[in-house]
């Protein structure tokens, strides 16, 4: 048994085109945390542009695990690149930017 030529493509069927579903929005953004923007009534600021980060925050745009960064602040608080409001550190991004910088290691 060979494989006879039909419609000009000797047996085989063309592949059926399909296209992916649409996918849902990622949990993870780069914009402020829409649920307090949203109680606030205020436009949530793009990640890259805020002045202070939380540890979530700076976690994910720094590439850096939260432990991490909650390790580095523990090992110095009174760091330049931590603002303390209240008991919660604050990264202050560009800050924290220079110190990575200059640092081979963390």
């Amino acid at each position: 048994m060979g494989i006879s030529k039909t419609n000009g493509n000797y047996g085989y069927q063309p592949i059926a085109k399909f296209t992916l579903p649409p996918q849902p929005p990622t949990t993870g953004s780069n914009i402020a945390s829409p649920k307090s923007d949203i109680k606030r009534g205020c436009m949530a600021i793009p990640i890259w542009e805020k002045f202070t980060l939380s540890i979530e925050e700076a976690a994910e745009y720094f590439r850096i695990g939260e432990n991490k960064l909650r390790q580095l602040i523990n090992e110095n608080p009174e760091a330049e690149y931590i603002l303390w409001n209240g008991n919660r550190p604050q990264i202050k991004r560009g800050k924290f930017e220079k110190y990575i910088n200059e640092t081979y290691v963390i």
